[in-house]
């Protein structure tokens, strides 16, 4: 089969697909809608999408990023279409007793930007768990869960940097009332393809109140399974104060600390024996009036996750303002700032600045859908050079990118 004929049948494939699944909702969400307070099919979801050049080589748009650094600042600067495509199935609700079932499953594709039709690569299942919940008269808003799930992330949303996240597989009960504060356990494992396996014990307790705010408390010993092998241990801390109402929005400030199998401070295999890790995170997202909002936001992290001697430094610095123009258009820059530091090696240092002409849904900084056009310029010192940029900037210090996007989340 040549590429045109195969293309054509994929189509012709995923159209029949669709058109099952837009059915099969018209079907099922009227009559669940009468049976129970809430549709039997909810749809949710996430994507970016977009394309660029880079002044370079003439080439695509490349992205901007410091080696050593676990994130980028991402306005203007992200080379890929992603999206989460959820539904969230309610068995069960609307009962004289409160009681509720649900199931949820979430996928995720990526594409790289190249023509239409790209090949879908990776294709995953990010979620597919069950949840129950007020099933005991005494605790109504606690839940209980199973399967495979995102747990409990946060995130610095504009370098996309999820800094506490035990996202995987497992089962748990969530919001137990203290009276304190909430009480969260679950027992998450991972595994890899040598058949280790890797245990995690998440303990967390949240809305722990404060003169100025709340406190999430957690703590997660890991137990890690070694075929043919010692098998090891580690465990992890954060502490995490939030404020809202914050300037018409929020403020987060988290300490974390990771040791031994879990010095990376999530789900995945790495770290050792002496392996640690200091994380400190601080962001802010404020809304002064209805034509001006910002975020901004900053990580510091000392790490030795591969066990030997010395660390590894990495600081990391960004805002985005946006001036609202009207209830419907926007201009938004970001300037992000990231400096590191191997281990013995020399310190490396790159900027990232970006404006952007948007249409958005509304006057707020989360207003979506997003649809923006952008320039992003980076520089970065002769330290990492070569190392930024992809071929496009082998020879450079400094970039340019520019293109259009959109963003949006429902």
């Amino acid at each position: 089969m040549d590429t045109r004929t195969f293309k054509d049948s994929a189509r012709r494939m995923y159209g029949r697909a669709a058109g099952v699944a837009v059915l099969a909702a018209a079907l099922l969400v009227p009559a669940a809608a009468a049976a129970q307070d809430k549709p039997l099919i909810e749809y949710h979801g996430y994507l970016r999408s977009g394309f660029g050049a880079n002044t370079g080589n003439g080439g695509r748009q490349v992205a901007f990023q410091a080696p050593g650094a676990y994130a980028k600042w991402r306005l203007g600067n992200e080379t890929e279409t992603y999206g989460e495509l959820g539904l969230t199935a309610n068995w069960l609700g609307g009962q004289d007793d409160g009681a509720w079932f649900r199931t949820e499953i979430k996928l995720a594709v990526i594409t790289p930007n190249l023509q239409q039709f790209d090949v879908v690569n990776p294709f995953a299942i990010q979620e597919s768990y069950a949840e129950a919940g007020n099933l005991f008269e005494s605790q109504p808003g606690m839940s209980f869960w199973a399967g495979h799930r995102f747990y409990r992330r946060h995130d610095l949303h504009l370098n996309d940097f999820f800094y506490w996240d035990m996202s995987g597989y497992g089962a748990g009960f969530q919001d137990m009332d203290l009276g304190f504060g909430k009480l969260h356990v679950a027992y998450l494992g991972t595994g890899n393809d040598t058949n280790d396996t890797k245990n995690h014990v998440d303990i967390r307790i949240s809305g722990i109140q404060l003169p100025a705010g709340e406190l999430t408390v957690g703590v997660t010993p890991v137990f890690q399974a070694n075929v043919g092998a010692d098998d090891d241990f580690g465990v992890a801390a954060t502490v995490m104060h939030t404020m809202g109402g914050f300037m018409g929005g929020f403020n987060k400030f988290s300490v974390q600390f990771g040791y031994g199998v879990q010095a990376g401070l999530q789900t995945y295999f790495g770290g050792g024996d002496d392996a640690w890790m200091l994380r400190v995170v601080e962001q802010a997202q404020i809304q002064t009036s209805e034509s001006m909002s910002m975020m901004f936001g900053g990580v510091f992290q000392l790490d030795n996750t591969d066990g030997v001697d010395g660390g590894n430094i990495w600081t990391s610095v960004g805002a985005r303002p946006i001036f609202h123009l009207s209830k419907y258009t926007a201009f938004q820059a970001e300037a992000g700032v990231d400096i590191v530091k191997p281990d013995g090696g020399d310190t490396g240092f790159l900027g990232k600045v970006t404006v952007a002409p948007t249409l958005k849904a509304g006057n707020s900084f989360w207003g979506r859908p997003e649809l923006r056009a952008f320039v992003t310029a980076a520089f970065w010192n002769e330290n990492i050079q070569g190392a930024v940029g992809g071929g496009a900037f082998d020879d450079d210090t400094f970039g340019v990118t520019m293109g259009v996007q959109a963003e949006s989340w429902w």
